[in-house]
């Protein structure tokens, strides 16, 4: 039997437990959840666009929502995860645009691989939108980092660019 090993160093579901280790409130967790979905995005669109720069170089403004709908259109987003995905948004925006936003009247769900909607709202948690939030984020970026790398064949590792001695 071959055993199967995976180095999750450059994981970005790793990366983003990292990143919100430190930083606990609500925005921030959204943020760099939100952030991180993004490079995953982009390293698809890089790799299934005939010529991703129309779309990701600098002289184009494609906004998150403009970038995600682009690649579901493409067919390479199952419907699961476009909702999970644009429900992050969706709540960035809020988080983002409105300072007394009551995050704990909204949607506390998440959509399986199998298209079941879970409540996820942990009762029993001392923030539980912020847990939300976190388990949100979390098991999007796994649920699209296995997509890529089992569907598309792309390698969703986060991977820095190396810097060069001079």
């Amino acid at each position: 039997m071959e055993t199967y090993y995976r180095d999750i160093s450059q994981d970005v579901t790793l990366e983003f437990v990292v990143r919100v280790r430190l930083h606990d409130d609500e925005v921030s967790v959204t943020l760099k959840g939100h952030l991180l979905v993004e490079y995953l995005i982009n390293k698809i669109i890089q790799q299934k666009k005939e010529v991703p720069e129309k779309v990701l170089g600098k002289s184009h403004n494609f906004t998150f929502s403009k970038k995600l709908q682009l690649v579901y259109s493409m067919g390479v987003l199952p419907d699961y995860l476009f909702e999970n995905i644009n429900q992050i948004n969706r709540l960035r925006n809020k988080l983002a645009h409105n300072l007394t936003f009551d995050l704990h009247k909204e949607d506390m769900t998440f959509t399986k691989t199998n298209g079941e909607r879970i409540n996820i709202y942990p009762k029993k948690s001392r923030y539980p939108e912020r847990r939300y939030l976190k388990m949100l984020c979390f098991s999007t970026i796994s649920q699209l980092e296995r997509h890529m790398e089992f569907v598309l064949k792309i390698d969703p590792r986060f991977i820095e660019p190396t810097k060069t001695k001079q």
